[in-house]
Order: structure tokens, then C-alpha cells, then sequence
């Protein structure tokens, strides 16, 4: 919520009334020596007061913006390292996945090295499969394989 009111409202209302930041031209003639002189004359009543000049006051302001940057650097520098991690463990999975199946391929009798054994179904095995009753055909392709 944002109140605002007239001058005279506020000094009469508000106890602590400083101003923040105060921009002062020297005129012409002064030299700057005898400027700033008699600003820390004028400043010594108020020991937390900052004289600055336009360099300073840039400075100040640039070194705001560097620590905003920086923070954003860090935050992709860490997004950077989490993606990392996230290839790797991948990679990882796929490798140990892979693995399993080379050994489920050694398992059934299959060779990863030389690449697929397999035979189409009517060539190495003529038999019937599930469950066929004994005798007829069945006993007959049985025999067939048998004696070959």
C-alpha cells in the first residue's frame, strides 16, 4: 500500500527524516580541493555520511550490478554441473542396462561378439510345440526329427 502526502504532513508526522542521497554541483570557479573540503567540514556532524564523487558513486553502482552478475554466473555455472551429473548417470544406467542384457543374450546360448545365431522356426525345429495329444502327426514329426 503507498500513501502519498504533501510535504508539511511528512515533517510534521515522520521523526527520522534523512535523505538518502544528496547530488551536489560545484559552480564554476571552485576549485574541487576546496569543494570537497568544506563538504567533510559540513559532513562531520554525520559520521555515517559518504562523500563521493561521479567516479566513486559509478563505482558504487557497478559494484551492485558485478555482485548481481557474479550470483548469476554461479547459478549457471551449478546448473552447468547438475547437467553434468545428469549425462553421466545416463550413461551410467545405459552402460549397466546394456550390461544385463549382453549377459541374458550369453545366457540363452547367443554370442554379442559375432552378432545374431538365430534361425528362422521351421528349419531347426519341425516339432510341434504346447500341447499337441501324442500320436497322429504329432508322433510322426517327432519320429521324423528323430531320424534326422
Amino acid at each position: 500500500m503507498v500513501y502519498v502526502v504533501d510535504l508539511d504532513t511528512y515533517e510534521a508526522n515522520v521523526t527520522d527524516q534523512f535523505d538518502r542521497q544528496v547530488f551536489i554541483s560545484v559552480v564554476d570557479g571552485v576549485s574541487p580541493t576546496w569543494a570537497r573540503a568544506a563538504l567533510d567540514r559540513a559532513l562531520a556532524r554525520w559520521p555515517n555520511g559518504e562523500l563521493q564523487d561521479q567516479a566513486a558513486l559509478e563505482r558504487s553502482i557497478a559494484s551492485q550490478i558485478d555482485i548481481i552478475v557474479n550470483l548469476i554466473y554461479g547459478l549457471l555455472g551449478l546448473a552447468v554441473l547438475i547437467a553434468l551429473i545428469g549425462i553421466a548417470n545416463t550413461l551410467a544406467l545405459s552402460v549397466h542396462e546394456r550390461r544385463r542384457e549382453l549377459g541374458l543374450l550369453r545366457a540363452v546360448g547367443d554370442d554379442p561378439a559375432t552378432g545374431p545365431q538365430r534361425h528362422p522356426m521351421g528349419v531347426r525345429d519341425d516339432r510341434p510345440h504346447g500341447n499337441v495329444p501324442r500320436g497322429g502327426r504329432g508322433q510322426q514329426a517327432e519320429q521324423k526329427h528323430q531320424a534326422a
